[in-house]
C-alpha cells in the first residue's frame, strides 16, 4: 500500500475522510437521528494528536433504500467550478483513475466505487483546490469567511453537502477549522481555518456522494426537499443545486414549484451541457477524437489534427439546435440544417461556409436527396469506418445496437478482417467476406450499413465506386415488417418512424437521467416515454416527464442496483 501522505493534511482528524492509507472498510462518526450516514474512509493518522477520532460502526448505512452515487468526474469538476465560483473547471478530474463502464452511460452508479487510488487522487485535488482559492482574494472575499467561524461552516457546509449540517457536523468542522492555523502557520488564522477545512470538506463522503432515497419528513414514500434538489441538479446540470434550488428545498416550496425550477435548470448553460452528454455517451462522440483518414483529397496530418474537432462541434450544434428549437427523435434522424466550417462545408459540397476562425461554424441547410440526420453526418460516417475506406458492418451495427437496441454479437472466432486491395465494389467484397458465417449474421447488419454506401471515409458523397455507381439499396425486416429502401436518407425517414427507435431512446434517456441500468419496474415508464415521443413529444419535454414523474420523486422500496 502506498504511504500516507506526511504533509500538512493528515490531520489525524475525523473530517479528512478518504486518507489513501485509510482502512478501505466502510466507516464513520456517530451522527444525529436526522442527520444521514455514509460510508468514508478512516484516516489512519501520521503525528499524535488530541483530536477526536470518529467513532465507527459496524455496519454500513444508507440514506434510505436507493443507496448513494458517488460524483462522477464531470460532477466532482463542475461541482467544485460551481461550488467556488472558478471561472473555468480545474481540469484536476483528468488524472482521475477512469471509472469502469457498467453500461452504455458512466454515470451508472454502480460503476461508481472508491478505489483507493481514487482517494488518494481525491486528496491531492482537495489540497490544489484549496490552494488556489485562499491563494486568490477574490476567490477567497467570494466565500465569505468573514462571517463567525461557526456561520461560515454551516454556509459553506449546506453549499458543499447539499443540505443544513447538524451541530455535531458544525462541531466537527470547528475542530478542522482550528487545527488549520496550527498545521499552516501562515500568521493568518482565518486563512488556514479556510483552507484546512476546503480541504477536509472535499474528500467528505457527503460532499463525493449524495444520497438517491432519503425520506421526506412528512412523507417517507417521496424523498426529502434537498434530496429532491440534488437529485435535479445532479441530473440536469451535472453539478450542485445552486442557492436559489438550495432555498426553495430550505422553505419547503420546492415541491410544489418543480415544474418552475425544471424550466430554469433546462434553459441554464448547464442543461445544454446534459443535453450534450447525454448525446456524447449515446452516439460516441469522444471517439471522434481518434479519426485517422487517408485519402487523395486530404493528408493524415491535417485532417486528424482539424477535422475530427470540427466533426465534433458540429454534432453538439446539430443536437443543440435540434433540441432547443424544440425537436424531436424524428428530427435528429431526418434534419438537414447544421453547422459548418469551411473545411466541413468542403466535404458537404456546401460553398459559403467560410469563417474567419476555423473553430467558428455557421448554419446551413445540407443538400437534399444526399442528407439527413445523424446518421449522415460527416462525423458518425467518419468515426464509423477505416482509414482507408468505409466501413458498411461498423456503420448498421451501430444503428442495430444504439438506434434499435438489438444487441449485435461479436464476430466468431477466426474471423479475419475485410481483406483490402481485392477489385470490386466495398459492397461486394463485404457480401463475400461475410459468407463464412452463412449469410445469417449479416442478414440485417449489411443491409443497413449498405445504405450509407454513397458516403467515403471522411463522410463525403460518391456516386460511383470502382468504376460502378454505387448500390445503396436494401431491404431488411425493422419492427416485424419487410422494409425497403435506397440509400440512408429513405432508410433515416423509416427508422425515424419506427417505434423500435423510439423505444430505445426512451431507455437510453431513462437510464441516463436516473443514473443506473433499468429494471422490470421500470417497463411502464419507458413505454409511456416511447409512445410520447412517437407521437412527437420534444425531446425536452421527454425530459421534464423523466424528472416530474412521481416515479422521480419516490422513495424506492429498493436499491435498483441491487
Amino acid at each position: 500500500m502506498a504511504q500516507c501522505r506526511t504533509n500538512a493534511v493528515v490531520f489525524g482528524v475525523a473530517l479528512l475522510l478518504a486518507a489513501s492509507c485509510g482502512s478501505k472498510e466502510p466507516a464513520g462518526p456517530s451522527r444525529a437521528d436526522d442527520v444521514p450516514v455514509v460510508p468514508f474512509l478512516t484516516p489512519t493518522p501520521t503525528t499524535t494528536t488530541s483530536t477526536p477520532q470518529p467513532t465507527t460502526p459496524t455496519t454500513t448505512e444508507f440514506v434510505g433504500a436507493g443507496g448513494l452515487a458517488r460524483l462522477t468526474h464531470l460532477q466532482w469538476e463542475l461541482t467544485v467550478q460551481d461550488l467556488f465560483g472558478l471561472a473555468e473547471p480545474t481540469g484536476l478530474s483528468d488524472s482521475f483513475v477512469p471509472d469502469p463502464l457498467m453500461s452504455s452511460f458512466d454515470n451508472d452508479r454502480v460503476g461508481l466505487m472508491l478505489h483507493p487510488t481514487l482517494a488518494q487522487q481525491y486528496q491531492v485535488a482537495a489540497e490544489e483546490v484549496a490552494t488556489l482559492v485562499v491563494s486568490d482574494a477574490d476567490l477567497l472575499a467570494a466565500l465569505s469567511p468573514a462571517l463567525e467561524r461557526d456561520a461560515w461552516l454551516r454556509s459553506f457546509g449546506e453549499r458543499a453537502y447539499r443540505r443544513p449540517l447538524s451541530e455535531l457536523e458544525v462541531a466537527e468542522l470547528a475542530v478542522l477549522y482550528d487545527e488549520g492555523a496550527t498545521v499552516f502557520a501562515s500568521g493568518d488564522a482565518q486563512v488556514d481555518g479556510v483552507r484546512a477545512s476546503i480541504i477536509g470538506i472535499l474528500q467528505s463522503p457527503h460532499f463525493l456522494y449524495r444520497a438517491v432515497g432519503t425520506p421526506h419528513d412528512s412523507d417517507p414514500t417521496r424523498i426529502s426537499d434537498h434530496a429532491l434538489a440534488t437529485k435535479l441538479s445532479y441530473t440536469l446540470w451535472n453539478s450542485s443545486p445552486d442557492e436559489v434550488l438550495l432555498q426553495s428545498a430550505a422553505d419547503g416550496t420546492l415541491g410544489s414549484s418543480v415544474d418552475v425550477a425544471v424550466d430554469r435548470l433546462l434553459g441554464h448553460e448547464r442543461g445544454h451541457g446534459m443535453i450534450a452528454d447525454f448525446h456524447r455517451q449515446w452516439l460516441h462522440i469522444d471517439n471522434y477524437q481518434s479519426i485517422y483518414r487517408i485519402s487523395e483529397e486530404v493528408t493524415t496530418t491535417d485532417y486528424s489534427t482539424t477535422l475530427p474537432a470540427a466533426m465534433e462541434r458540429e454534432v453538439y450544434a446539430f443536437v443543440d439546435h435540434a433540441v432547443y428549437g424544440g425537436g424531436t427523435v424524428h428530427t435528429l434522424l431526418t434534419s438537414r440544417t447544421t453547422f459548418v466550417n469551411a473545411r466541413l462545408g468542403d466535404i458537404y459540397g456546401v460553398t459559403g461556409a467560410e469563417t474567419a476562425d476555423e473553430k467558428d461554424l455557421i448554419q446551413v441547410e445540407l443538400p437534399e436527396g444526399q442528407r439527413a440526420g445523424l446518421l449522415t453526418l460527416t462525423g458518425f460516417l467518419s468515426s464509423h469506418a477505416g482509414k482507408l475506406e468505409a466501413n458498411p458492418i461498423r456503420r448498421g451495427g451501430f444503428v442495430l445496437d444504439q438506434l434499435i437496441c438489438e444487441p449485435v454479437p461479436p464476430p466468431p472466432s477466426g474471423v479475419p478482417p475485410l481483406p483490402t486491395g481485392e477489385s470490386g465494389t466495398l459492397r461486394e467484397r463485404v457480401e463475400n467476406h461475410t459468407t463464412a458465417c452463412g449469410g445469417a449474421c449479416h442478414e440485417r447488419l449489411n443491409p443497413l450499413g449498405f445504405s450509407m454506401g454513397h458516403y467515403d471515409q471522411t463522410g463525403a458523397w460518391l456516386d460511383a465506386e470502382a468504376g460502378e455507381p454505387v448500390d445503396a439499396s436494401g431491404t431488411v425486416y425493422l419492427g416485424g415488417v419487410e422494409r425497403s429502401f435506397d440509400g440512408a436518407v429513405e432508410l433515416t425517414t423509416i427508422l425515424a418512424d419506427l417505434p423500435e427507435v423510439h423505444h430505445c431512446y426512451a431507455s437510453k434517456l431513462l437510464s441516463y437521467v436516473e443514473g443506473r441500468q433499468l429494471t422490470a419496474a421500470d417497463t411502464e415508464r419507458v413505454d409511456a416515454l416511447a409512445a410520447a415521443s412517437l407521437a412527437g413529444r420534444p425531446i425536452l419535454d421527454l425530459v421534464r416527464d423523466i424528472v416530474t414523474d412521481p416515479a422521480f420523486v419516490a422513495v424506492p422500496a429498493s436499491d435498483p442496483t441491487e
